[in-house]
């Protein structure tokens, strides 16, 4: 599990998320969890940023911390984004918001994730225009940026 550098204490268990709404970035690319992380950070200052590379890893931390948002890749290894969209939804974390966001466009992609429980469907081609808005959309007013 990773957790970002800012928003986290360490405790005798190990690092461990402080208060304040959470939102889990699960995606098997290292790369682009960092600069999601950094982007949505700086977006949503207040909010905590927990990191999974793979569907099982985001199952157990949707369980443990009830994030308030959870982006999800679809390409997962093992169990893919799909699957543990259901799982979360059903078993772990059934009022966290699941945005998918994957390479996989198109109309069926968007009805499996919408049969899997998802609540949004982002195509990564479409990340700088359409990412921020659905979760501004999904978080409502604790998720909006405070205007300047």
């Amino acid at each position: 599990m990773n957790l970002q550098d800012q928003g986290t204490t360490e405790t005798q268990g190990g690092p461990q998320p402080t208060d304040g709404p959470k939102i889990l970035i699960v995606d098997d690319s290292r790369p682009l969890r960092h600069v999601l992380r950094n982007w949505i950070k700086s977006t949503f200052p207040d909010h905590v940023i927990l990191e999974a590379e793979s569907g099982e890893e985001a199952i157990d931390l949707a369980g443990q911390w009830q994030p308030a948002l959870i982006l999800m890749d679809i390409g997962l290894p093992k169990i893919n984004g799909l699957e543990a969209t259901r799982l979360i939804k059903q078993e772990k974390s059934p009022k966290s918001k699941i945005v998918i966001v994957t390479l996989y466009e198109g109309p069926h992609y968007q009805t499996l994730a919408t049969d899997a429980g998802a609540d949004g469907f982002v195509p990564k081609s479409r990340l700088l225009t359409h990412l921020i808005p659905t979760l501004q959309d999904l978080l409502g007013d604790n998720g909006k940026e405070t205007p300047s």
